[in-house]
């Protein structure tokens, strides 16, 4: 390789011409360079190591003089060594120096001539050492401006790169010692730059756990555990917390979605009287043939929602208007729920069921067959469409029966209801068949009884506190019997007008009191062995 500035052949590996100094590559490989200056200062040491250093013997060599004390000129300088030389003192120690070299005799002191050798071999190894220093340091400047110029990035400190972890590591950080509002700021960057949803959870549950540790539970630590729900992080702790503050704004959406994570007995106890029941469903989970018609129920003035889908559909609340029928093959499911007038929501009750193919089942009937002891309704529920035929007296319903349009007074003692249904298609079902026993206890005595009708005609003011009527006749209530009338048992009094003497009849009556709610009948008729009642009122 040829030096471009001077011409000199030079070594591949060089940087820099020998001669002239001319850079050679543009990119320094700094390995040669070292191992080129390494060897250029090495050949410098051999050769002096190898100089011929010239002795000299004292005895010989050595001449004196002797020079009068007081013809000694000596003169004591103080020199500033920091101070840079003048032109002209520069000017006189070269002078100086050009005397000496050329007349040693003049010299005030005696030099020996190995002395004066070795001088000038060290002033010539001293221009060496300053050429090859020279040049070594035009290497090195040049070294240090290649590695500037291409190593600059690679000695700068590496930027800390602020990701997820970053952030994270220092909000943790921060929350150990108890830099709260460094933590939550550190702990929604974090949240900022996740990537996946591992990430997002683990920032969200340092979120919690910093809203936690400065005691808020306001919207925005709601928001995060709303959030932390769609994660997955559905505990029962965080699902009783969302759940009182869904009850506490009122949010229905809110408190269904949650009950469907915190138990009934857990959702009692944090709501307490705002606590309200779940519908009632007339028709319980199982296997029906060809069509249900469900009746739902819940408290007084709650709006009832419901929804009926199969597995694999969409689930869609309605307001519940009616009946709900069911009259395809297939599974299906019932989900309802209630929000009362305060908009406090219920848990949901749900019924499975699956509608087969066959003859019908019967119409579903409530109440359950059983014994009762006070006055009961019996009702029965009539898909739409259909129409439902009964009897009361345990013989087979046929569609010339008894049809049901209203609820039917449940009968006092042991007697057997039966229903049919005929669905708007024509099909007949099965007969249900329910046996009830009516026994109603006594809330009434006969001396309870007797005064409710004394207090009865007293209020109407037929007559006055000792019974005289305002023709002057005087009554008189005398117990009579015990008798069933009108699916009811009553006590029978009759009730006698006399004249103030008490001589003549002027009138009487019979009066029935209810012995089960105390109800008065007045102007009971006789029916051979028992009394129809013509008239009744409630006592007061």
């Amino acid at each position: 390789m040829k030096c471009s500035k001077c011409g000199a052949e030079c070594n591949e590996n060089l940087a820099f011409c020998l001669e002239c100094g001319n850079p050679l590559q543009l990119m320094a490989d700094f390995n040669l360079i070292e191992k080129e200056l390494a060897n250029s200062i090495g050949e410098f040491m051999d050769e002096i190591e190898h100089e011929e250093i010239e002795t000299f013997e004292e005895e010989d060599d050595m001449k004196t003089i002797d020079v009068p004390l007081d013809e000694i000129n000596m003169e004591l300088k103080i020199v500033d060594i920091n101070r840079s030389v003048s032109k002209s003192q520069n000017a006189n120690i070269e002078e100086l120096i050009l005397e000496d070299d050329e007349d040693e005799d003049i010299s005030p002191v005696y030099i020996p001539r190995n002395k004066r050798k070795n001088d000038k071999k060290k002033k010539n190894n001293k221009k060496k050492f300053i050429i090859i220093g020279s040049v070594v340091a035009a290497i090195v400047l040049v070294v240090l401006a290649v590695v500037l110029l291409f190593g600059k990035d690679d000695k700068k400190e590496k930027p800390v790169t602020k990701d997820f972890a970053y952030y994270y590591d220092l909000a943790d950080e921060n929350l150990k010692d108890s830099k709260l509002d460094n933590a939550l700021d550190n702990a929604l960057l974090a949240l900022d730059n996740a990537k996946n949803d591992d990430e997002i959870l683990k920032a969200r549950l340092l979120v919690k756990k910093t809203y936690e540790e400065q005691k808020y539970t306001g919207e925005y630590y709601m928001e995060n555990l709303e959030e932390l729900f769609k994660l997955g992080e559905d505990s029962q702790e965080n699902a009783a917390i969302l759940l009182g503050n869904y009850a506490e704004k009122k949010d229905v959406a809110g408190l269904v979605s949650m009950f469907g994570y915190v138990t009934e007995d857990v959702a009692r106890e944090i709501l307490g009287e705002a606590f309200i029941e779940k519908p009632e469903v007339s028709i319980p989970s199982g296997e029906y043939k060809n069509v249900i018609s469900v009746e739902i129920n819940a408290d007084k003035d709650s709006v009832i929602y419901y929804a009926v889908y199969r597995p694999d559909e969409t689930v869609e609340y309605k307001e519940y208007k009616g009946n709900v029928e069911i009259a395809e093959l297939g599974e299906f499911k019932l989900e309802t729920y209630s929000v009362n007038a305060e908009g406090m929501a219920s848990y949901k009750e749900v019924c499975n069921y699956k509608i087969v193919e066959g003859e019908m089942t019967g119409p579903v009937i409530t109440p359950e067959a059983g014994t009762y002891k006070e006055p009961t309704m019996i009702t029965i529920n009539v898909p739409e469409g259909g129409k439902v035929y009964y009897t009361y007296d345990g013989t087979q319903p046929t569609s010339k029966s008894t049809e049901y349009t209203e609820p039917v007074e449940m009968l006092k003692g042991v007697n057997t209801f039966k229903a049919i249904l005929i669905d708007k298609f024509g099909n007949e079902s099965e007969v249900s068949s329910y046996t009830y026993n009516l026994k109603l206890a006594r809330n009434e005595t006969v001396t309870t009884a007797k005064d409710k009708i004394w207090n009865y005609y007293l209020d109407k003011g037929l007559i006055d506190a000792e019974g005289k009527m305002a023709d002057g006749s005087v009554i008189s209530i005398s117990y009579y019997n015990a008798y069933d009338i009108d699916n009811g048992e009553y006590y029978v009094y009759q009730v006698l007008a006399t004249s103030a003497d008490g001589t003549t009849a002027t009138g009487m009556t019979y009066c029935g009191v209810n012995t089960f709610d105390g109800k008065v009948c007045v102007g009971l008729i006789e029916d051979g062995a028992s009394f129809v009642i013509q008239e009744s009122e409630s006592a007061e």
